[in-house]
């Protein structure tokens, strides 16, 4: 997919010999069209500026012309796609389904984590100290606060630090190395956790702090600091400083929020089932018995969920998070994760976020860019479906594909307007 977005924005710009400038002056507020599908400058303008932040270059020519070639060419293969019906195929439509709840866990959250956090100078001070040094961290951990608090009360009791390292952790290294994971730099780690570990000073020992992953006792080996730091650095860092503290708070914020949702809901296991499913799951067994599929694994308010249930629920994590079940217990928190994923969605439906204008806007968005991404991997694995071709050179399917879109497609540029607007 990396090689042909390469591809995607390259062509782009050389690709402006195939459209015809518009001359209607009833649509002089139409810097291109394709077909019948305006491209408004005013929705344009927003959208090039937008652009020309993240890649951190100036306005020019050159970039516009990019940036509306880019445009027109979503439109081509939008317009593909749906003729194709490949908005209708089986794979695309589970991807429809998962972001219509990304986008809506997303826009619940900007309601009830996402608040308008006070940063204050001495935090921004302390996130521009941190991205220049490179500290060195080791640390205890467990995916259990229970097992988090025992493993601390032995530590203030005296246990060796590598003793406790051999117990709590599966890595081999790390049980070897008591912890260590070496030196790094503060964007190299999690953000909670980050922030805790260069909060220390050498030698110093957290207590036990909540992260994305579990629970970590830290602490701070050492530190090396950039010493030709100046005001004037930091003064200039100062506005993209700004997110990073926002950030992290908001992850602080929402790992409070799902730590209270889990007690408000009073969720609790099956054991025997739960064992019974990691067992199932683990040797891969795939007799299938309808009585365990029906047996109760987990419950909270007044909703049970079937073994059969929760099976539908876990398919639908990643591979990254599936690798990470490695036991029974963390199957249990992927469930938990996942309860309380359902409650989320829950709330935000009975908070009417799906009806706002604002969500089904970037719902709509979200679709598009997810099926123009779906077209572009089938013309990469050079899907018969897509391009019936026998090359096998990304630049030249890429070209033939684009060159039989613009010739089924009417697509008209104002050329005057895209050279002369002004930002």
């Amino acid at each position: 997919m990396k090689n042909l977005n390469i591809l995607f924005t390259t062509f782009l710009f050389f690709s402006i010999s195939f459209l015809i400038p518009v001359c209607d002056s009833n649509e002089k507020e139409k810097i291109a069209v394709v077909d019948n599908d305006a491209i408004y400058l005013q929705n344009f303008k927003i959208e090039y500026q937008t652009f020309l932040s993240k890649i951190f270059q100036k306005d020019n020519l050159l970039n516009r012309y990019a940036y509306l070639n880019n445009l027109i060419d979503e439109k081509l293969i939008l317009k593909y796609a749906k003729k194709n019906r490949l908005d209708e195929d089986s794979l695309f439509t589970e991807k429809e389904k998962k972001i219509y709840n990304q986008v809506l866990l997303n826009h619940y959250f900007d309601e009830e984590i996402n608040q308008d956090f006070s940063i204050s100078d001495t935090e921004t001070r302390n996130f521009f100290r941190w991205q220049n040094t490179t500290a060195r961290i080791r640390h205890l951990f467990s995916r259990s606060e229970e097992s988090i608090l025992q493993i601390k009360k032995s530590l203030d009791s005296g246990e060796d630090w590598a003793r406790l390292a051999k117990k709590c952790f599966q890595d081999s290294v790390l049980q070897i190395n008591g912890g260590d994971i070496g030196w790094n730099n503060f964007g190299d780690l999690d953000p909670v956790f980050a922030y805790h570990a260069f909060s220390l000073v050498p030698g110093e020992t957290s207590n036990p702090v909540r992260t994305e992953n579990g629970y970590s006792i830290i602490q701070m080996i050492d530190v090396e600091y950039d010493g030709m730091i100046a005001e004037q650095d930091y003064q200039m860092r100062k506005k993209k400083i700004i997110p990073m503290v926002r950030n992290l708070k908001e992850k602080q914020k929402l790992l409070e929020h799902t730590d209270n949702a889990i007690v408000d809901l009073g969720i609790y296991f099956y054991d025997d089932i739960l064992y019974e499913l990691y067992n199932f799951l683990s040797l891969v067994n795939t007799k299938r018995t309808e009585i365990f599929y029906q047996k109760d694994l987990v419950g909270f308010s007044d909703i049970t969920w079937d073994v059969s249930y929760a099976l539908e629920k876990l398919s639908n994590l990643s591979d990254d998070q599936l690798k990470r079940i490695q036991s029974p217990f963390d199957l249990k928190q992927s469930i938990i994760g996942l309860v309380c994923r359902e409650k989320f969605l829950s709330a935000a439906k009975n908070d009417h976020i799906h009806n706002t204008d604002n969500f089904l806007d970037t719902v709509e968005k979200e679709k598009k860019n997810a099926l123009i991404k779906f077209v572009l991997d089938k013309l990469e694995q050079n899907d018969s479906d897509v391009f019936n071709s026998n090359k096998n050179d990304m630049r030249d399917r890429y070209f033939q594909f684009r060159t039989t879109l613009l010739s089924s497609s009417n697509v008209r540029v104002d050329s005057l307007m895209v050279k002369t607007f002004i930002m």
